[in-house]
């Protein structure tokens, strides 16, 4: 989650994570180093190894895109990863 102020917060799989961001122009944005809890989780398998390649990648994010339909952001890193994330559909009990 993004914040008009700068921040950004999230649940990176098992724990929770924070930082700063800031925009440029031309879709530009640069993504603090997260602070993320300390957790462990055994659950499901490779939870922990997937959250540590994601929250390694956010501070080397240097520009994002919203595709036309507006369903997909994509945070382009500066060796060409590609993180992409697609609206999901919860619901309450």
């Amino acid at each position: 989650q993004l914040t008009p102020e700068g921040s950004y917060s999230g649940r990176a799989g098992c724990n929770a994570y924070s930082g700063a961001y800031r925009l440029g122009e031309e879709n530009a944005l640069q993504f603090e180093i997260p602070i993320a809890t300390k957790q462990y989780c055994e659950q499901p398998a490779g939870v922990m190894e997937q959250e540590d390649a994601y929250l390694n990648l956010l501070p080397k994010v240097i520009a994002f895109e919203i595709r036309e339909d507006g369903q997909q952001l994509i945070l382009r890193t500066e060796d060409k990863w590609q993180l992409v994330f697609q609206p999901t559909l919860t619901t309450n009990p």
